[in-house]
């Protein structure tokens, strides 16, 4: 049997919202998710190398709240009322900046460019320059947050079969508990055990 990969998830708490839509709706990256744990980690049925996530709709909003307000104090010290941060060390063309530290565009509008000059190439667009120090930080802040979960987790192990069942095997009560263990969840379910047994 093949080995089980662990996946960590959180206790869900009030609505949730597909990682997907999570992004267009918080204007965040994908990359931004893995600072806080999904509710649920599935296969995605029409795609095999995809997933399906869950996320807490609480936690999303507090993630984006949070990189708003990093994204008002500058890494380099410019004022956020001014248009363009002050010019620190080596610049990088955004595009090039995206490219290296693998961000995506919502990602760089965080940040402040050092310079924005009428892009030659599209009418009515900007080609932005950033402090490349500016760019590494953001970049850093982002894959810190990933490896550090922002709130407890529940692990499980996730076999490589698409049959897999954790709850195979065992009792309704069992399962229940099991489920309650895992999620933290008590309630009807637990009652409806109890009474039945």
């Amino acid at each position: 049997m093949p080995k089980a990969t662990p996946i960590k998830l959180t206790r869900p708490c009030g609505r949730w919202i597909m990682g997907s839509h999570a992004c267009k709706q918080f204007q965040l990256a994908a990359s931004d998710l893995e600072s806080i744990l999904p509710i649920s980690d599935e296969r995605n049925p029409n795609n095999s190398t995809s997933r399906i996530k869950k996320y807490n709709v609480a936690d999303v909003r507090a993630l984006a709240e949070r990189l708003r307000s990093n994204s008002n104090s500058s890494a380099s010290g410019s004022s956020s009322t001014a248009t363009l941060a002050v010019a620190s060390g080596p610049k990088i063309i955004r595009t090039n900046a995206m490219k290296e530290f693998k961000l995506v565009s919502c990602q760089m509008d965080r940040i402040k460019p050092v310079k924005m000059l009428p892009n030659p190439h599209r009418a009515g667009q900007f080609t932005k320059w950033y402090n490349r120090c500016d760019v590494k930080a953001l970049a850093d802040s982002i894959a810190q947050a990933a490896a550090v979960p922002a709130r407890p987790f529940v692990s499980y192990h996730e076999e490589e079969d698409d049959d897999y069942n954790p709850f195979d095997g065992m009792s309704g009560e069992e399962a229940a508990f099991k489920l309650a263990e895992w999620t933290g969840i008590t309630g009807p379910a637990m009652a409806y055990c109890h009474e039945y047994n």
